[in-house]
């Protein structure tokens, strides 16, 4: 997978809302099991913990992590679209993963991307 390219910019600015809720679904789905948990009190509540893993992006030349998906709010879609998980050596760029599939469904099972994007919208302005 590789980043968007440009021809894609215009598709993802109108679909950013809803990669942004795709992302929240992935970034959230991290999990560590080495991890020891340990409450208040010192009182051991066992092994691993959920995560949600931070996107890096480029902005003005300069990477910086969003650990919040709420975060993304702030940032333009042009700088989302660089978004990318770092696992050790290699990257995942989760935007454009995103991208991806939505246009997959919307060009083999005929998933119509403006009612999605209006239900998105649509909860964005209920919260």
């Amino acid at each position: 997978m590789k980043k968007l390219s440009k021809t894609n910019q215009n598709d993802v600015k109108k679909l950013m809302p809803l990669l942004v809720e795709i992302e929240k679904i992935v970034g959230s789905s991290f999990y560590n099991g080495n991890i020891q948990n340990y409450g208040p009190g010192g009182f051991y509540e066992g092994e691993g913990r959920d995560i949600r893993y931070p996107v890096t992006v480029i902005k003005d030349g300069e990477k910086e992590k969003i650990s919040k998906y709420y975060q993304c709010d702030s940032y333009d879609s042009k700088v989302l679209a660089t978004g990318r998980y770092r696992l050790g050596a290699n990257e995942l760029y989760v935007f454009s993963a995103a991208f991806e599939i939505v246009k997959y469904l919307h060009e083999n099972f005929d998933l119509d991307i403006t009612k999605i994007k209006r239900k998105v919208n649509k909860a964005k302005k209920d919260v």
